[in-house]
């Protein structure tokens, strides 16, 4: 498989992983709701420096393609998003924050995956295989 198509299907995993970090929004805002019995919200993005790391290791550590480009794949709808956002609003109100938490989940990403791309790979020890 061609680096383009590894690239376009991990960004289209990105719009999907998009999506899932929104629900997971949604669904900490009324966990924190229900516990708390207040309005406090924690940011809308708290679930993208969590998902897209983790994507990133398993791309690096299933397919034959380094830590940065899977990162770079990754983020890159959801960094086009909010920046477009950001560009059309003209004020940058909710997508401010939201270009942070995509470029801090960039970072973790890049590092995570340049560290499982340089790390060697382990398979589980079963039992009866020594």
């Amino acid at each position: 498989m061609s680096n383009i198509v590894r690239f376009v299907l991990l960004a289209l995993l990105g719009l999907v992983l998009m999506f899932g970090a929104h629900l997971a929004a949604i669904a900490g805002y009324l966990a924190l709701a229900a516990v708390t019995g207040s309005d406090l919200s924690v940011p809308y993005w708290w679930a993208y420096p969590i998902l897209y790391p983790l994507a990133t290791l398993v791309a690096v550590r299933r397919g034959k393609i380094s830590g940065l480009m899977a990162a770079s794949a990754l983020c890159f709808i959801p960094a086009l998003y909010f920046l477009g956002l950001g560009i059309a609003e003209s004020k940058w109100r909710a997508s401010s924050t939201a270009i942070a938490g995509v470029g801090l989940a960039f970072v973790l990403a890049a590092a995570i995956g340049s560290w499982a791309q340089r790390a060697p790979h382990r398979s589980a020890i079963l039992p009866g295989n020594h």
